[in-house]
């Protein structure tokens, strides 16, 4: 668990790279998932989204929106752990290595200053 926080924070710093590890990058877009309509009134300042495969055929999503307030990036953040637990068992918010987040199942999400990061796999 710590290495995907660790991987998705270099993410952030490097924004979505070409290749990570056995993964690379098959396709990328600039517009966010439709996730943001969870935040009412408030449209990101950034967003990318990339899909990674590796030659296996494991597949992930990330997605990165950035705001322009922190709050507004935690307020994504807490609906959206609302939503993934609806009709299952609830999702908790935690705190690892000073990264609030959640992982559930398939999907693992966290913010971190303006930005909001989700990899689902």
């Amino acid at each position: 668990m710590l290495k995907t926080y660790l991987l998705a924070i270099a993410l952030l710093l490097f924004a979505l790279p070409a290749e990570t590890g056995k993964f690379k990058r098959v396709k990328s877009d600039l517009e966010p998932s439709g996730i943001t309509y969870l935040v009412k009134g408030t449209t990101p300042v950034e967003s990318e989204r990339a899909e990674y495969a590796a030659p296996d055929g494991e597949r992930f999503n990330v997605e990165i929106i950035t705001f322009a307030q922190e709050g507004k990036a935690y307020e994504l953040l807490s609906l959206a752990a609302t939503t993934v637990g609806s009709g299952r068992t609830p999702v908790d918010i935690t705190d690892v290595a000073g990264v609030a987040g959640y992982a559930s199942g398939d999907e693992l999400a966290f913010f971190k200053g303006v930005h909001f990061v989700r990899i689902k796999s």
